[in-house]
C-alpha cells in the first residue's frame, strides 16, 4: 500500500501508516521529539520502537498507539542508546522494554552522568546556534536548540527508565497479525544497533542504521562496521524503511546510506593526498547529492570523525 497519513494529531510527530497496523511516528523538527519512533499492531499485542527524546513527546506517542490500536503496548524497543531514541521509555513503565544487551549496559554506565550533566550545564540556545551563516546551518542548529530547549522544560520530572528484557542477536515477536524479529548486527552508529524487520511486508524501522535525506551523527560510530552492518541490511529486500531521522524511504535508501559513508571515506582519502597542508579537510566540498539533506552541521562533523577513524586504524595496522 502507499504510504498514507493518520488522522490522529499530535504536535511532536506526524503519523504515517506504512501498512495495516504498521505507523512510522515521524518527528515534527525542535519539539523535543528528535528521532522517529513507531507502532506496530502485532494482532493480539501492541509494540512501540523507540521513545523519543523527551517524556512529553513519549506521551503523545503513547496515546496515538492506545488510540489506533485499542490497547496499551505490551513491548517497547530501544533501538539503542542515544538519549533522542530512549528519554521517554518512563511513559512505558508498565511495558517491557527490550534491548540488546550491550545497550541495556550503555545506557546504564552513560545517561546517568549525561542527565546530570544536562541538569548542571544545559547547553544554550548561543553554544547550539553558533554564528554561522550559511542558511541551512542556521535553520538545522535551530532547529536542534529547540530540541534542546524542550527537553530542558522536561528535565525537573524526567528519569532513566532502563530495559527489562535484552537478547544477543535475534528476538521474535509471533503475533496473530505479524511476525515481527528484532535484530542486530553488531554495531556501527552506535557499539550497538538493532532493528525491527517485518518480513511479511518487507518492512524495517532501521532506527539510525539509515537516515533518510538526513547527515547522520558519526561521533561514536564504527564506520567499518556500519558499512558490513548495511550490507545485511540491504540482503533483506526492503520495501519500506522507517529511518532514525528523515521520511520514510525504500528500500534503495538502505544503498544510499551505505554509500554516503563510502563517500565520506573518499573524500577524506582523497583530500590528505592532495593538500599539502594539514587543514585538507576544509579544502572537501559538500558534493552535491547531499546539499538537500537536513544536519547540515554533521557533514564538516562525519569528515573529521572519518579522517581520524581512519587515522586511528592506519596506525593500529602498523603497531601490529
Amino acid at each position: 500500500m502507499d504510504i498514507a497519513e493518520v488522522s490522529f494529531a499530535s504536535p511532536y510527530f506526524q503519523l504515517e501508516q506504512v501498512a495495516e497496523g504498521v505507523y512510522a511516528a515521524i518527528v515534527r523538527g525542535g519539539t523535543g521529539a528528535w528521532g522517529n519512533a513507531g507502532i506496530v499492531d502485532l494482532g493480539d499485542e501492541t509494540l512501540v520502537f523507540d521513545t523519543f527524546f523527551t517524556p512529553p513527546a513519549a506521551q503523545s506517542l503513547r496515546e496515538a498507539a492506545e488510540t489506533l490500536t485499542g490497547r496499551s503496548p505490551a513491548y517497547v524497543i530501544n533501538s539503542h542508546f542515544h538519549a533522542d531514541h530512549v528519554f521517554g521509555n518512563q511513559v512505558f513503565d508498565d511495558a517491557i522494554i527490550v534491548s540488546t544487551t550491550r545497550t541495556y549496559e550503555l545506557m546504564s554506565e552513560q545517561l546517568p552522568a549525561m542527565l546530570e550533566e544536562v541538569r548542571v550545564h544545559p547547553p544554550s540556545q548561543e553554544e547550539v546556534v553558533g554564528d554561522r551563516q550559511d542558511p541551512r546551518l542556521r535553520r538545522d542548529r535551530a532547529m536542534l536548540a529547540a530540541d534542546y530547549r524542550a527537553m530542558e522544560v522536561a528535565l525537573p520530572t524526567l528519569r532513566l527508565r532502563l530495559p527489562d528484557l535484552t537478547f544477543e542477536r535475534r528476538l521474535v515477536f509471533h503475533g496473530a497479525r505479524y511476525t515481527a524479529e528484532l535484530l542486530t548486527f553488531g554495531g556501527g552508529h552506535t557499539p550497538s544497533d538493532a532493528i525491527l524487520y517485518l518480513p511479511s511486508i518487507a518492512t524495517a524501522f532501521t532506527a539510525d542504521i539509515v537516515q533518510v535525506d538526513f547527515h547522520p551523527s558519526t561521533n561514536i560510530a564504527n564506520p567499518d562496521e556500519w558499512l558490513t552492518i548495511l550490507e545485511q541490511v540491504d540482503k533483506l529486500g526492503l520495501q519500506h524503511v522507517i529511518p532514525g531521522h528523515g521520511p520514510v524511504g525504500r528500500g534503495e535508501h538502505v544503498r544510499i546510506m551505505r554509500q554516503y559513508l563510502v563517500d565520506l571515506r573518499q573524500l577524506v582519502t582523497q583530500a590528505r593526498l592532495d593538500s599539502p597542508t594539514t587543514d585538507y579537510l576544509s579544502t572537501i566540498q559538500e558534493p552535491e547529492k547531499y546539499r538537500t539533506w537536513s544536519a547540515a552541521p554533521f557533514f564538516p562533523q562525519n569528515l573529521s570523525n572519518m579522517d581520524r577513524w581512519y587515522a586511528h586504524r592506519q596506525e593500529r595496522g602498523k603497531a601490529e
